[in-house]
């Protein structure tokens, strides 16, 4: 009869083993889960508590230092300083950020959606690999900060200063920059597509071999930015001003410069077609082993410019002043060059029309 028991007991436990390995992980992970969501609620619970609202809530003096993977919903946490707090891979759904403080803080892999960090002061802080979508963040200031590998969606972020940040790999998608500064940042191999930076200052910024295409840079500062091997396609920048900006071997399909100052710019080993760069001042600029074709320079000042091994096909050099520029094997096959003024040119083996 023993024996009958202990093999029945037997079978039973060899038949309810695997699910107790099947629900004891999820048992785990629920525990955590549930862990996880009542400290989110407490630290939402806390700051909407404190009556205040006038003084910064140091909120690491409260909870400590790590507040990785939490996750919060419709909450104001303005004027909150999260300055040293590791928020990495935590989400944040429509949270009011206005005022608030990150300084040397982590938000990597984190999440923003629908929130607004308008007036936020981040300093030395990492957000490599976060994911900002329908994001406003209107005159903050942001410095020293790690950006690399971030993505940018249909956000709003007019008037912010981005000062020596690295967006090196980041994507910065359908989002309005107008008025922002990029002073001394990094956006090597990044995507800047179909966004607005009018207006905003570039000055000594890397943008190299980025996605600039169909985004509209129109009356910005980007004098001594590098876009060296970058695709500027269907992008504008009209009205910039380009003094000594890198746009060697770059792609400049549909591209538009109308009236854009571009005193020394860089154009050599350039490629376009349908580029218009009428009415616009290359006095010096470099347009060494360039292909152009069916493109515009009508009207344009190329005093002193240097179009050395160039080609330029089909091109629209009506009334352009040529005055001094270098002309060595140059060829503008079936150009028009009327009115074109090459007073004092230095012509060697050029095609000339």
């Amino acid at each position: 009869m023993k024996k009958r028991i202990l093999r029945r007991i037997g079978l039973v436990i060899f038949i309810l083993s695997p699910l107790v390995y099947f629900f004891l992980p999820n048992f785990h992970f629920y525990g955590h889960h549930q862990k996880f969501y009542n400290r989110a609620e407490e630290i939402k619970l806390y700051i909407s508590s404190v009556q205040d609202k006038s003084a910064s809530i140091i909120i690491k003096d409260k909870f400590g230092s790590d507040m990785s993977y939490l996750s919060f919903n419709d909450a104001d946490f303005s004027k909150v300083d999260f300055s040293g707090v590791n928020l990495s891979s935590s989400e944040f759904r429509n949270i009011k950020f206005l005022d608030a403080v990150f300084d040397g803080s982590n938000l990597s892999k984190s999440k923003f959606f629908k929130c607004d960090l308008s007036r936020v002061t981040i300093k030395d802080s990492d957000f490599h690999l976060a994911n900002f979508e329908l994001l406003k963040i209107n005159r903050a200031e942001i410095i020293r900060s790690n950006f690399r590998d971030a993505f940018f969606f249909n956000g709003e972020a007019e008037e912010v200063k981005f000062l020596n940040s690295d967006f090196r790999k980041a994507s910065i998608v359908k989002t309005n920059l107008s008025r922002a500064s990029f002073g001394e940042s990094n956006f090597s191999y990044s995507v800047l597509r179909s966004s607005s930076f009018q207006n905003a200052n570039f000055e000594h910024t890397v943008v190299y071999n980025a996605n600039v295409v169909g985004s509209d840079f129109s009356n910005a500062d980007l004098s001594n930015a590098n876009f060296e091997a970058s695709d500027l396609s269907g992008s504008n920048f009209s009205k910039a001003f380009l003094y000594k900006t890198n746009f060697s071997f770059t792609s400049m399909d549909h591209t538009n410069f109308f009236n854009a100052r571009l005193e020394d710019a860089n154009f050599s080993n350039a490629y376009g077609v349908d580029t218009n760069l009428s009415q616009t001042n290359m006095r010096g600029a470099e347009f060494n082993e360039a292909v152009i074709r069916d493109s515009s320079f009508y009207a344009s000042i190329l005093d002193g410019a240097d179009f050395s091994n160039a080609k330029f096909s089909n091109c629209n050099f009506v009334g352009a002043n040529m005055h001094h520029a270098r002309l060595v094997n140059v060829n503008l096959k079936n150009s028009n060059t009327k009115g074109t003024n090459f007073a004092g040119a230095f012509v060697k083996g050029s095609l000339l029309r």
